[in-house]
C-alpha cells in the first residue's frame, strides 16, 4: 500500500492548487483516471446554486459506509492564526474565539500608539494574504484524497466490501462546508438514505502524530473507529466538538458522522492542532500517516461487515447505534 501511496504523492505534487473551477475540473479528471485504473465506477454530481458544486461519487450506490474527502483548496491564512491554533488547538474553537476576543480587546486599549499602528499593518497584510490562493496543499486535503483512493484500492477486490462503501470527493469544503451541505440537500431530494449510513470524513492526515476522531455530540462511530486506529497508534483520541463545525462531517453530524485528522498536541494541554495548513509550508506529507489511517478504516469496514448492516433506525445522538 505504501508504494501506491508514494506514487500518488508524487502525482499530486504538481496538482496542488485547486481553487478555480478550471483547476478543480483538471484534478477531477486525474481522479477519474485513477478510479478507472482501479476498476471503480464513478460519476460526477453537479449541483447549481449561488456556487457551483461538483462532487465525484465512486463505488456503491447503496452503501453502509460513506467516506468523504474534500478536493478543493483554500486561500492562505495569516501567520498569527497559525500561532493561535498552536497555542489552543483546532479542537477547541470556543477557546480560540475567546483568545481572539481578548486580543481584540487589548488592541482597543492601545489607543493611538505605535503598537496600534503595527497591529493595523498586520491586519492589512492579513486581509491581502487571505485573498491569495494557496499553492501548497499537500496535507489539506491532498492527503485525504490519496487516502480515499488507497482505501478503494484495498476494498475493491472483495465484492462484499465493495458493495458496502461509497467514496465521495467533495467540493467547496473550504467555503464554509457549502459543498457537503448542498450534497446532503441533493441526496434528500433524490431519496438517498444518507441518514442511516456511517459517514467518515478524512481530512489533513499527512502530518502529525496523533490520530484524532472528532464528532459532534454522538460518540458511537468515533469509538468504533478509535478501536481500530488504536491498533496502529496508541495515541488515537476521540474529541467531542460539540456544536462547532470541523470539516465535511459536520454537515451530517446529527447522524453521527465523524472526521479523522492527524494532529499534534497544542501548547496549552488538552487541545490538538494541524500544523501549517493554508500556508506555503503545507508541502510535505507522510505516506506512513496516510497508510495508517487508510488501513484502520479498511479494518473497520471489514469488522463491521461481520456485524451486518446498520439497523433501520436513525443513527443519531437521539438513539444509540452499534459501534
Amino acid at each position: 500500500m505504501t508504494e501506491f501511496v508514494q506514487r500518488l504523492i508524487g502525482e499530486t505534487r504538481f496538482r496542488q492548487r485547486r481553487f478555480s473551477r478550471k483547476e478543480k475540473d483538471a484534478f477531477l479528471e486525474f481522479l477519474e483516471f485513477e478510479l478507472d485504473r482501479l476498476g471503480i465506477s464513478h460519476k460526477r454530481t453537479v449541483i447549481q446554486g449561488m456556487m457551483r458544486h461538483v462532487h465525484l461519487e465512486a463505488g456503491s450506490d447503496n452503501p453502509d459506509i460513506i467516506l468523504l474527502a474534500h478536493y478543493d483548496t483554500q486561500t492562505m491564512l495569516p501567520f498569527w492564526v497559525e500561532w493561535l491554533v498552536r497555542l489552543v488547538g483546532h479542537t477547541r474553537m470556543l477557546l480560540f474565539l475567546a483568545v481572539f476576543y481578548v486580543l481584540t480587546y487589548l488592541y482597543a486599549l492601545l489607543g493611538d500608539t505605535l503598537a496600534a499602528h503595527f497591529v493595523e499593518a498586520v491586519f492589512i497584510v492579513s486581509v491581502l494574504q487571505m485573498s491569495v490562493p494557496s499553492r501548497r496543499t499537500m496535507n489539506d486535503n491532498t492527503s485525504g484524497v490519496i487516502a480515499l483512493l488507497s482505501i478503494g484500492r484495498q476494498l475493491n477486490p472483495d465484492p462484499v466490501l465493495r458493495r458496502r462503501v461509497k467514496l465521495v470527493f467533495t467540493d467547496n469544503e473550504e467555503r464554509m462546508l457549502a459543498g457537503s451541505f448542498a450534497l446532503k440537500r441533493r441526496w434528500r431530494r433524490d431519496g438517498f438514505d444518507y441518514w442511516n449510513k456511517r459517514i467518515i470524513s478524512i481530512d489533513s492526515i499527512g502530518r502529525g502524530n496523533v490520530p484524532v476522531i472528532s464528532y459532534n455530540l454522538n460518540p458511537t462511530l468515533a469509538r468504533g473507529l478509535e478501536k481500530e486506529l488504536s491498533k496502529s497508534s496508541s495515541d488515537a483520541k476521540s474529541v467531542n466538538m460539540w456544536l462547532t463545525p470541523f470539516s465535511d462531517a459536520y454537515s451530517f453530524s446529527l447522524g453521527g458522522a465523524v472526521n479523522i485528522n492527524m494532529m499534534e498536541r497544542s501548547l496549552i494541554p488538552g487541545g490538538f492542532f494541524i500544523r501549517n495548513i493554508h500556508s506555503p509550508l503545507d508541502k510535505e506529507i507522510s505516506a506512513d500517516n496516510i497508510s495508517l489511517v487508510a488501513g484502520a478504516v479498511c479494518r473497520y469496514v471489514s469488522v463491521t461487515r461481520e456485524k451486518g448492516t446498520l439497523p433501520d433506525f436513525k443513527f443519531s445522538f437521539f438513539r444509540r447505534a452499534p459501534a
